[in-house]
């Protein structure tokens, strides 16, 4: 399994205000009808991701597809391990910093600086522990194995995407600006998967919603 298109979800806008100015600036060109807009920002919202291959249509043929085949679809659910989370560039750099303060608070007293210690290090950079991240997804049905190596992929960056998932900094985020994706709808593969639970259970009702409908 493979995918080049990944498309960053956020948080689903708080104002009528917000809601609009996804739609204004850079979403003009998703091509979805007001209804798509009204019902998937309730859930979630479009990152702007600066490409061609996400516009004109890419989005709403993809949830077209998806909700036609809906019932070859399923939801599930697995861990990534802290010890199995890349660390962002950034903890690296902070922790080098620190490294290199060590070493020079040591030379000015004139003694030894301390043996390195990377927990240590960033400990004293007061930078925040990484945790087990429980990754939710709706995917097509009978291959959770390839979708769990397929979004492992994307995670590690093993995997190029059409300007980035973002992936890896929203499971070891420097700031906010890192948390923000929190979503992630593969084009290519025509699935989701989220960071957060109730993002991923208002998903699964959505689609169900299709149900009734002849």
């Amino acid at each position: 399994m493979q995918t080049g298109r990944v498309q960053r979800l956020k948080r689903p806008p708080t104002t009528e205000w917000q809601a609009k100015v996804t739609q204004a600036f850079g979403g003009q060109n998703l091509l979805l009808k007001d209804q798509g807009w009204k019902v998937l920002q309730k859930i979630f919202d479009f990152d702007y991701m600066g490409a061609a291959e996400y516009e004109f249509g890419a989005i709403p043929n993809c949830f077209r597809e998806m909700i036609q085949k809906r019932k070859d679809y399923e939801a599930f659910k697995f861990t990534i391990l802290a010890g199995n989370i890349t660390p962002g560039v950034w903890r690296d750099n902070k922790a080098q910093a620190m490294r290199r303060r060590e070493i020079k608070e040591a030379k000015r007293q004139g003694v030894k600086p301390p043996r390195l210690n990377r927990k240590k290090l960033e400990e004293k950079a007061k930078l925040d522990v990484v945790t087990d991240k429980d990754i939710f997804v709706i995917g097509p049905k009978g291959r959770q194995m390839e979708i769990h190596e397929l979004i492992r992929a994307v995670a590690d960056r093993k995997m190029y995407t059409k300007n980035g998932a973002g992936m890896d900094r929203a499971l070891d985020p420097e700031g906010a600006f890192d948390r923000e994706t929190v979503g992630w709808l593969d084009l290519d593969n025509k699935m989701l998967w989220f960071l957060e639970e109730p993002m991923w259970l208002a998903t699964q009702q959505m689609f169900k919603s299709f149900e009734d409908e002849p």
